[in-house]
């Protein structure tokens, strides 16, 4: 399976959710958290209410938010929230292709 269309769907689903300018190309997944991490960092710092409103409008597990803030976490802030966006649009886009296959599935048997 070709892991470019996977990053380059998950990249634009947060460039679109998080209201960025678009990236230039991303090599791999270690490029989109670098990326996306100094983005959350900037929010951290600048803003806060509006990074935590994102994160609840694209439904990231609140106790995993928790977590990910808690001093003792091994990630720092910014890397530890990036990583959960990262996850919840991956789980969005494969929740997406899903319903299309089934969807396609259940038109076929009849």
């Amino acid at each position: 399976m070709n892991i470019a269309p996977i990053l380059e769907e998950t990249t634009a689903l947060i460039v679109r959710d998080l209201n960025l300018e678009t990236p230039a190309p991303l090599a791999d997944d270690a490029a989109l958290l670098k990326y996306l991490s100094e983005v959350v960092a900037e929010m951290i710092t600048n803003k806060l209410d509006l990074l935590m409103s994102t994160l609840y409008r694209l439904d990231v597990d609140e106790k995993k938010i928790n977590q990910a803030l808690q001093p003792g976490h091994t990630d720092a802030a910014n890397i530890a929230l990036a990583k959960l966006i990262i996850e919840r649009q991956k789980k969005r886009i494969e929740t997406k292709r899903a319903y299309v296959v089934n969807k396609k599935n259940i038109f076929e048997d009849e």
